[in-house]
């Protein structure tokens, strides 16, 4: 059997980087948010982030809220004057469920 450079060079670099496998597909579960008085802009499994909204006059808040997700179910609840119309208004964002995501 004859062995020319390039086969023990592709055998060589085989023995050395060992087998390549893909990586296992990780499932992650971003919980089910609903919310009053506010408006979700972007979530994943960790966080999640909000903006104030007053549910009477309709103003939203430009800045973002960034919170952790509390164990299991549960609300986060706060409240807030609206700017525009003066009236106190409640945040509530229940974590309902998880659903599973790739």
């Amino acid at each position: 059997m004859k062995l020319t450079i390039a086969s023990l060079i592709v055998v060589a670099t085989v023995l050395i980087s060992g087998c390549k496998t893909t990586p296992p597909v990780v499932t992650t579960k971003t919980p089910v948010l609903s919310a009053t008085g506010a408006v979700i802009v972007k979530q994943d499994a960790k966080y999640f982030y909000y903006k104030k909204k007053c549910e009477a006059c309709g103003f939203t808040s430009k800045n973002q809220i960034g919170s952790g997700y509390p164990k299991g179910k549960g609300k986060l609840s706060s409240t807030f004057k609206c700017p525009k119309c003066g009236k106190n208004q409640k945040v509530q964002i229940e974590i309902k469920e998880a659903s599973t995501t790739n």
